[in-house]
């Protein structure tokens, strides 16, 4: 539970770097998780001990082309793939395989699955969660979500690690992350 804990803690600072303190005034209905930029996406990673969370904050416009409510059948289909393809990890973030890493939970969250008709600016969150066996090995993160999702043009990446900490921008030609 401390180990949790702690993680949790890594993301409320990592949060508040991103966000460059309180922001008074922003309307509930734009509903975003830190700044708002289109193709731009933010990664915050953390790591303590065997324990490896990815925590992606996007606009909805980088993935799905749109940030509004989905009026269509079509919007809400592509929100039911983009939150599929999400939901699974590994072909997104590749991990060095002798460190064993193993997806232990993920979660996607937007507001574009809810009842709320009234967004302007919507953003997708997703957050995931490892244990790596073998965490010395943990060397790098493959990320490949400009394959995915190419409307993404840069990723602006924080990490805390064992190691230290540090940051980092990703292109679709710079998409390796060394610790």
């Amino acid at each position: 539970m401390t180990r949790q804990r702690n993680l949790t803690y890594l993301f409320i600072i990592l949060g508040l770097m991103a966000v460059g303190g309180p922001s008074y005034g922003k309307e509930v209905i734009h509903r975003q998780y830190g700044p708002h930029v289109h193709g731009v996406a933010q990664l915050n990673i953390a790591q303590e001990g065997e324990t490896l969370v990815l925590e992606l904050q996007s606009p909805a416009i980088n993935i799905l082309g749109f940030e509004h409510y989905p009026t269509t059948s079509k919007q809400r289909e592509l929100v039911a793939n983009a939150i599929a393809i999400l939901q699974t990890a590994p072909p997104l973030f590749e991990l060095p395989s002798a460190a064993a890493c193993q997806l232990q939970k993920a979660d996607v969250d937007t507001p574009l699955i809810g009842r709320s008709r009234k967004l302007v600016h919507a953003d997708i969150k997703a957050r995931y969660q490892f244990q790596c066996h073998s965490v010395n090995s943990l060397n790098s993160i493959n990320v490949n979500l400009f394959r995915k999702f190419p409307s993404i043009k840069a990723i602006n990446v924080q990490m805390l690690t064992d190691k230290g900490q540090s940051m980092t921008r990703l292109t679709a030609h710079r998409t390796i992350i060394d610790f």
